[in-house]
């Protein structure tokens, strides 16, 4: 009795989602491989998108579909006053684990935070999620999405006068957040995006 399971009935409305599904589906280069949906009471419903590892982009994709549907108060102006999240996972990633279910459970955490805490996310915060139970991360960080070297990917137009922001979630270790309290959003970001060396984008860790 998993929490998330491939269904029929979609949360989002059909439209927004097959524009959605088509802007990532544009960004990565390939179909959309499953569409995960929730049976949970949660009045916000979020659906997921699985994009497999492709020769552009060698690593899972993990796309929300409905977070979106709340209009968050506007905070900076700079980005629409709606969101979807993305999570990157290594290609050994097994998506019929317990491991893989908590990261739909983390994605759904931050949209519903959102949502029931009338808050305004946006690229830079960090959302504590020791409520999540796993002591490995107790916090995420939402940035933009930079390991696609195309920021086209920031934006989907939803429809005519609906539009999203496109960002990436990132659990944050226990060192990752102490730097970001003692040194400030400039010192995580150089963490994950070094001048020199590799970046690390996987939320999983692996594979880097």
């Amino acid at each position: 009795n998993k929490l998330w399971k491939l269904m029929i009935d979609l949360n989002m409305k059909k439209k927004e989602l097959n524009n959605l599904i088509g802007h990532f589906q544009y960004c990565f280069n390939q179909e959309c491989s499953k569409i995960y949906t929730t049976d949970n009471d949660d009045e916000l419903k979020v659906d997921f998108l699985l994009f497999e590892p492709n020769e552009d982009f060698p690593f899972y994709k993990v796309v929300s579909a409905g977070a979106s549907d709340y209009q968050m108060p506007q905070s900076n102006g700079l980005l629409p006053n709606r969101n979807e999240y993305i999570i990157f996972l290594s290609k050994d990633f097994n998506i019929q684990s317990d491991e893989f279910n908590w990261y739909l459970n983390l994605i759904n955490y931050v949209a519903t935070y959102a949502y029931y805490e009338k808050a305004s996310i946006t690229y830079s915060h960090a959302i504590d999620i020791k409520q999540l139970n796993n002591e490995k991360f107790p916090a995420v960080f939402i940035n933009f999405p930079e390991i696609y070297n195309d920021s086209y990917i920031l934006i989907c137009k939803l429809s005519m006068f609906k539009t999203c922001a496109c960002l990436q979630l990132m659990p944050m270790t226990n060192q990752e957040l102490d730097e970001l309290t003692q040194y400030g959003v400039a010192k995580i970001l150089d963490t994950y995006y070094p001048k020199e060396g590799k970046p690390i984008f996987l939320a999983d860790r692996k594979g880097e």
